[in-house]
């Protein structure tokens, strides 16, 4: 007789009403699973010791560091789980990336509730789920997961993008560099438009995933 183990889902994001919106859809639409919650990279590790999981619902960004970095130590820890990607980042940008590191699809968080239940039903069963403006720009060749966006960067480019990111602001890295001030902010903006990006959380969770 095959013994079935208890079927459970781990929602990982650090924001309540987020943890809140996910619980009301999968208990509203896939009964039969037990939910446990995670708010930090600790209470994740430590629920994925101690328990096994069908399918993660993973954030991007937390306090202590950007998912991408402990993808594989999830997979360390329990191979056969089943990860979904739910952020509120460009997935042009993103997406690719984990899907490199293993995970099954990655979801906007402004995607409408059909979208998300499509998505967790897609991921339960094995199968990637890629949104339709994802799967379009793979037909057309617009999207290619080897892509590294950094490498469109000139070399002075990327070292103050560096300098941003880590925390840096125009007039410490225009005395490092003993660049102008006003050439900093030009070069700022030049990155902005090469990346696609608009504001600073952007580039420093590009920086965390592609450096």
């Amino acid at each position: 007789m095959t013994i079935e183990h208890p079927k459970k889902i781990l929602i990982a994001d650090d924001h309540f009403i987020v943890r809140g919106g996910l619980e009301l859809i999968l208990k509203k639409h896939f009964s039969g699973y037990e939910l446990f919650f995670a708010s930090n990279l600790k209470e994740i590790l430590s629920l994925l010791k101690i328990s096994d999981f069908d399918l993660m619902i993973l954030d991007v960004d937390f306090e202590e560091d950007n998912s991408i970095n402990f993808i594989s130590d999830i997979f360390d820890l329990q191979p056969q789980i089943k990860i979904l990607i739910y952020s509120g980042l460009d997935e042009d940008l993103y997406a690719p990336k984990f899907f490199e590191f293993g995970v099954l699809g990655f979801l906007s968080k402004l995607s409408i509730e059909t979208e998300v239940i499509d998505a967790i039903a897609c991921v339960l069963k094995g199968e990637h789920y890629l949104s339709k403006n994802m799967k379009d720009k793979m037909l057309k060749g617009l999207l290619k997961s080897t892509d590294n966006p950094l490498n469109t960067l000139s070399k002075r480019e990327f070292e103050i993008m560096s300098l941003l990111a880590k925390g840096n602001g125009n007039l410490e890295i225009s005395n490092k560099l003993n660049i102008r001030p006003t050439t900093i902010s030009t070069y700022k903006s030049r990155i902005f438009e090469k990346l696609k990006i608009t504001n600073l959380s952007e580039l420093i969770e590009l920086f965390k995933i592609y450096n």
